[in-house]
């Protein structure tokens, strides 16, 4: 009778990790055991964020491939170690088998713009995650009746869920933004309603996808009160004055021209802007 010891371990990889716009990564893997071993019994993945140390993202599992929920603008690197019927392991590894961003940086960019950020950003500071020039953020600031510049505040993504859909002017150099801003990208197929801060606010794409612009395929929502289609909200204590736009129609994604600028009270801060180089539609 011959009996055949299994001693060494088995090996594998990660084969292929695909990213969504939104973070979705497929992850995918596969193992094979020493030769006359007892074969792959299962795996452990593990998970990198942006150059960070290794963590265990699945343990001892049969399946060879997987969806991992990631983020907008993070780079993620996957491994896998392999373990066979008798209880061998490959060794923890140091470098991944696939490394992949997610995103992309928004490009075109030159000079004055309205823009906004179709995420839930990691920081509320705009600097890392959108790239203008400078100081050259604003937005206005209805406590003072003025344009409140990026010096005058760092926290301007607070809170950080209400990011998707608010305008801001911004300054880029040219060649536009070098950075891909980092979040949680909000759900694409769902309705989305932008939170109204007091005096004027701008209004831009709170998605990654080009929408068709109307009245109804935005809601806003003053404090305290239910939200509101901008139809419905229209003339209900909210005015809207016309803003800047491209492609006729349309709000192109991630950091875009602003159609529309919604508000209360006086529209000369918009107007200013508008009068400084640039052209109401």
């Amino acid at each position: 009778m011959l009996n055949t010891i299994d001693s060494g371990a088995p090996t594998s990889s990660v084969t292929s990790a695909v990213a969504a716009m939104t973070g979705e990564i497929t992850v995918s893997w596969s193992g094979t055991d020493d030769a006359n071993g007892s074969g792959v019994k299962d795996y452990s993945v593990y998970v990198s964020d942006n150059g960070g140390a290794f963590t265990e993202w699945l343990t001892n599992t049969t399946d060879t491939s997987a969806t991992y929920s990631g983020k907008y603008g993070h780079t993620y690197g996957f491994y896998s170690r392999a373990r066979d019927n008798v209880g061998n392991a490959e060794d923890m590894r140091s470098a991944a088998d696939a490394t992949l961003s997610v995103g992309a940086r928004p490009t075109g960019w030159s000079g004055v713009a309205m823009v906004s950020v179709p995420i839930v950003p990691d920081n509320t500071d705009p600097k890392p995650n959108v790239g203008f020039d400078g100081t050259g953020w604003f937005a206005y600031d209805a406590a003072t009746g003025q344009y409140a510049g990026y010096q005058d505040r760092r926290s301007w993504f607070e809170p950080a869920a209400s990011t998707p859909g608010r305008g801001f002017w911004a300054y880029f150099p040219a060649g536009g933004s070098s950075l891909i801003p980092r979040g949680t990208v909000p759900p694409q197929n769902q309705p989305w309603t932008v939170h109204l801060l007091p005096g004027w606010n701008l209004v831009g794409n709170p998605f990654l996808k080009p929408v068709t612009w109307s009245l109804t395929a935005i809601s806003v929502q003053e404090a305290g009160q239910p939200a509101k289609a901008l139809k419905d909200a229209k003339g209900r204590g909210v005015r809207l004055r016309l803003g800047l736009g491209q492609l006729d129609g349309q709000l192109l994604p991630g950091l875009r021209p602003i159609r529309r600028a919604v508000g209360e009270g006086d529209p000369r801060p918009v107007a200013r802007l508008l009068d400084q180089g640039e052209e109401g539609v």
